[in-house]
């Protein structure tokens, strides 16, 4: 019976330890002998050892049971409830950052409340979920300086391959000026960085969308402007949804000719260029073109 308890207390070990923390933490099965804060412990041995406050907490209140509330995928408050001896609870905010082989759990801040209190939710930022996807960012000035500078107001990631061992990511800072900063990420390591600024260019944003509202020839709104680069040379890039398909304009940044594209929206598939590209001759030519700049498009829907 011992060395059967004993292989139990192992499984439930292991499970808890490699269960990822986008599969939410696992609740064991009904009998299983362990008491809630025992399940606790499990869940955290390898993170609240390190945090001395949570430990002070724990070795002088106890536990008698915890809750989480999930802020978004990346990040959720800890609550412990500590035994009948202590009045205050004990909470902390948890995130999630890096993938695969690279994730990692780490708590942000510690703090003690009421018994009743509860925190509340803080609107996420949108760069929230951007740090936790690329930690490497973190070690490039270039992309450090943009979002100190600027203060982004949004990101995209598209992958550029099947397996998603490569992506484009983009920031947008969308104020005054328009800027944005582009960056290829391949295996975890940053590739290139690129930025753009509209003042640099001659068809600037409000010129893009006068290009593409006229080509558009409709009263619908713009769902998303970015920019995009082939061959380090900028285009504006202006989707439309009107029903179940999409128009995508590419606007040159220099003399302001445009190509553009229908795709279903609903799987986000390219169509074929519906302008012959000046210059480019054949459609193979023409379809790589489309494609080369399909691949900048975001993923999902802003």
């Amino acid at each position: 019976m011992k060395k059967i308890e004993l292989i139990m207390a192992y499984l439930l070990i292991i499970t808890l330890v490699v269960t990822p923390a986008f599969a939410g933490d696992p609740t064991p099965p009904p009998g299983d002998g362990f008491s809630r804060a025992e399940i606790f412990r499990l869940q955290h041995m390898y993170l609240i050892e390190e945090n001395q406050e949570i430990m002070d907490f724990i070795n002088a209140c106890g536990i008698s049971d915890y809750e989480i509330a999930y802020i978004n995928r990346t990040h959720r408050y800890k609550y412990i409830i500590p035994k009948e001896n202590c009045s205050k609870k004990l909470v902390f905010l948890e995130i999630s950052k890096g993938r695969d082989e690279k994730w990692k759990r780490e708590i942000v801040w510690v703090r003690q409340i009421g018994m009743n209190e509860t925190i509340p939710f803080e609107p996420s930022g949108p760069l929230d979920d951007f740090s936790a996807a690329h930690p490497e960012s973190e070690n490039n000035d270039t992309i450090i300086s943009f979002i100190n500078s600027y203060d982004p107001e949004k990101w995209k990631e598209i992958p550029t391959d099947m397996n998603r061992t490569s992506s484009l990511v983009y920031l947008v800072a969308d104020r005054d000026v328009f800027r944005e900063l582009m960056f290829m990420e391949q295996k975890g390591n940053i590739r290139w960085v690129k930025t753009f600024n509209e003042l640099e260019v001659s068809v600037d944003k409000e010129q893009a969308l006068h290009i593409a509202a006229k080509e558009m020839n409709s009263s619908v709104s713009p769902v998303d402007i970015h920019v995009v680069f082939r061959d380090s040379h900028p285009f504006w890039v202006v989707t439309y949804i009107t029903g179940p398909a999409a128009t995508t304009f590419y606007i040159d940044t220099t003399g302001g000719e445009v190509y553009y594209y229908l795709k279903d929206a609903e799987t986000d598939e390219p169509g074929q260029s519906s302008y012959k590209v000046p210059g480019f001759s054949g459609v193979f030519t023409l379809i790589a073109f489309g494609v080369s700049l399909w691949i900048s498009r975001e993923k999902g829907k802003s």
